[in-house]
């Protein structure tokens, strides 16, 4: 029994500083436009070692609420070919979170390709 126990406080040590290891040397992998606007984590996370995604509001508090811009898009369906203008940010889906497209620490992608819709329906490069 006493073996199981050292050997399980051992595992939790070596889990807990591997996550600090993480942590310090954490790679920010900023896009271009932020990093270059010189913007930190707490800018968007309100915290500078982020423990969970950016909301929507801080998204918005630079980007206003793009839903309303009537920004259209060229989209072009795969398998037919066919383009179509619309506007990504005014999902039939109703409101969603930026994040669930658009990522700062990895690549972006349309979720309306991992939904409902089939896998890479839409061609769209989401940035």
């Amino acid at each position: 029994m006493k073996h199981y126990i050292v050997t399980l406080v051992v595992v939790m040590l070596a889990s807990f500083s591997m996550c600090a290891y993480a942590a310090d040397n954490y790679n920010h992998n900023l896009k271009p436009h932020h990093d270059e606007a010189g913007l930190t984590c707490a800018d968007c996370h309100q915290i500078e070692r982020p423990i969970k995604a950016a909301s929507a509001d801080s998204c918005k508090s630079c980007h206003s609420d793009i839903r309303k811009t009537g920004r259209v898009v060229k989209f072009t369906e795969r398998r037919t070919g066919r383009v179509m203008e619309l506007n990504p940010h005014a999902s039939h889906a109703g409101p969603i979170r930026c994040t669930l497209c658009h990522s700062e620490h990895k690549t972006s992608k349309l979720l309306c390709n991992d939904g409902c819709h089939d896998h890479h329906t839409w061609d769209l490069m989401v940035p």
